[in-house]
């Protein structure tokens, strides 16, 4: 017989029961004072009754969804009532019965167990780098505990998550098998050592310049180092050869002063060492605080606090935020002309980019013309026009010559893309499309393209791309202006390859390039010259167009390049469609015109 609604309501009832019970142990396990006075026995049967509670509290919704499916219970609030209810309990039950928790029942109104610290994991929001400690921490205290269960296992485990890591596990069912499946998931997600290794060594590259040494700053700095390469040796990556490499990187990252007295103080018949390198500037640090002047009784403490506010909470003066300007990501998404605009009219110092009078305390140097002013006052020369042009298509057809290489996404997932090399274009390119495939931003940089007839385009942002080879350990870094479209499909009409011999022993870039496909990625003329190789291509003599009634047929040529090897240049006359007998094939662009 169907169930009723009669049915239905007296169900929700004996939930409304249940939640009830549920609610009023939650309650008691929340007063520390009623926990402590109960008894062991009291205890283990509100243990044995919040079991028995959260089943009948699971069939009646099980028995309602199967009446209702638009039943709106916040079962997550009773689960997690229900974890810490049993978690408190079971944490009473194991100190009570510890015999040091034993006391003779005449004094235990008299005498009260204090009650340890709670341990705490530092919540885990999926850095790589931070996976090994977490997750080793996480066993060492709550996984080899055996008097706990999978399932208070699993409460823990969330409870220590945070962001994606959270989210990864979340959905698994309350049950003894998702404690371990739970933790295979993680393992899966978050422990990939060449993630790991790289997100240690970028923390290296990364460290912050010593703009200023004191003692706080030089130890900070080795703190930085020493973690970094620890991390590297627990690894098992090998860093006893880095030291020179090492070396030139943080070399780079002193401030004038310690660089210089560090070169007059290292002894010039020994080879340097990083681990000479950081004794002395712990040894700076050191000296650097033994020579600091005595407080001065009733003025320092003033002076000190006044010095830690103003250090603390820095003012931008763009907008306002509580950091300096130069680290202001606002100020630096405008273009070099709105940067340097808003420092004349601010009255700021092309140098410090602060207020002040007199001269300048600081010896910046701008990082691309070397002249005495910040790096983001210098004008930016991608603001120049930047000329990008292909030959327009004469009587014959063209085929353009295209790669495939491979890019990592924000993730770190590989993303083969179809490029085009440009030897005419000063400028690489980059559709907005794939910038979002990639899930990377883009920085502002207003940019204008001029293409064929002196049209141009305007671009509103750039972006560095690190273009790989599918053929050869090889890497370019592209830096790109992006677009919303840069091409049509390349080659527009399918090329037949019955009329073209490719030589014995070429592995092609693109095994497709006969093939229309669609175009995100231009290369212009800076990484078109850097991946040309000019070595003879084996059986080069050979590739030609079968023989046609006119000799000076043209045909197509294959190159070797650092990314693979290319084939482009005019096709026989027979492989353009019926169409392109009698006219070009023109494919118009935002920044000029490309022929096929």
């Amino acid at each position: 017989m169907a169930p009723t609604s009669e049915d239905l309501k007296q169900l929700r009832a004996s939930r409304g029961y249940t939640k009830a019970s549920i609610t009023r142990l939650f309650n008691f396990t929340s007063n520390q004072d009623d926990v402590d006075l109960s008894t062991i026995i009291a205890l283990e049967a509100k243990r044995t009754r919040i079991v028995e509670l959260f089943s009948e509290y699971e069939h009646c919704n099980k028995q309602i969804l199967a009446i209702d499916d638009a039943d709106a219970e916040n079962v997550a609030s009773y689960e997690e009532n229900y974890f810490h209810i049993l978690t408190t309990l079971n944490e009473a039950i194991k100190i009570k019965s510890s015999p040091s928790s034993e006391t003779p029942v005449s004094s235990c109104q008299n005498n009260y167990k204090a009650k340890l610290p709670t341990i705490k994991i530092e919540t885990y929001t999926g850095k790589y780098s931070e996976y090994t400690g977490f997750i080793n921490l996480f066993k060492a205290i709550i996984h080899n505990d055996r008097s706990i269960d999978n399932v208070q296992k699993l409460y823990y485990l969330r409870s220590f998550l945070a962001n994606e890591p959270f989210d990864l596990i979340k959905n698994l069912p309350l049950a003894e098998g998702s404690y371990e499946e739970a933790l295979k998931l993680l393992d899966e997600r978050y422990n990939h050592k060449f993630k790991i290794v790289n997100e240690h060594l970028n923390s290296l590259l990364d460290i912050n310049a010593l703009v200023k040494s004191n003692p706080i700053n030089l130890r900070q700095f080795v703190s930085c180092v020493k973690q970094s390469l620890s991390a590297l040796k627990n690894l098992n990556v090998s860093t006893d050869n880095w030291d020179p490499i090492i070396l030139a990187i943080l070399y780079r990252k002193l401030d004038t002063y310690t660089s210089r007295a560090y070169q007059l103080d290292r002894d010039d018949t020994e080879e340097p060492t990083v681990h000479k390198f950081l004794l002395y500037l712990e040894k700076r640090a050191l000296a650097l605080e033994n020579a600091e002047p005595p407080p001065t009784p009733g003025k320092s403490h003033h002076k000190a606090v006044v010095n830690v506010t103003a250090t603390a909470f820095p003012a931008c003066s763009y907008c306002k935020s509580n950091h300096r300007l130069f680290d202001c990501t606002k100020f630096k998404m405008l273009t070099s002309s709105e940067r340097i605009a808003f420092s004349k009219n601010s009255s700021l110092c092309s140098v410090c980019l602060n207020k002040h009078n007199g001269k300048c305390r600081f010896h910046f140097r701008c990082s691309t013309c070397k002249q005495a002013h910040n790096t983001l006052l210098h004008p930016d020369s991608a603001n120049q026009p930047q000329v990008s042009l292909v030959s327009n298509l004469g009587h014959n057809g063209v085929l353009l010559p295209t790669v495939k290489v491979k890019l990592y996404s924000q993730t770190g997932s590989v993303v083969h893309v179809k490029a085009l090399l440009d030897c005419c274009s000063q400028s690489s390119l980059a559709t907005t499309k794939l910038i979002n495939i990639l899930g990377l931003t883009p920085s502002k940089d207003n940019s204008n393209i001029i293409g064929a007839g002196g049209k141009g385009t305007d671009t509103q942002y750039s972006i560095p791309l690190n273009v790989y080879s599918l053929t050869m350990p090889y890497r370019v870094t592209a830096n790109c202006n992006v677009m919303d479209k840069i091409t049509c499909k390349l080659p527009q009409n399918e090329i037949g390859l019955d009329a073209i011999n490719i030589p014995d022993g070429i592995t092609l870039s693109d095994i497709d390039f006969h093939q229309p496909s669609e175009i995100n990625l231009l290369l212009g003329a800076d990484i078109f010259f850097q991946v040309l190789l000019l070595e003879p291509v084996p059986g080069q003599q050979k590739l030609s167009a079968q023989p046609a009634e006119d000799p000076a047929s043209l045909h197509p040529m294959v190159v070797n390049t650092k990314l693979g090897y290319i084939i482009g240049g005019g096709l026989p006359r027979q492989q353009s469609s019926d169409k392109s007998k009698n006219e070009s094939s023109v494919c118009k662009t935002a920044n000029g015109f490309f022929a096929t």
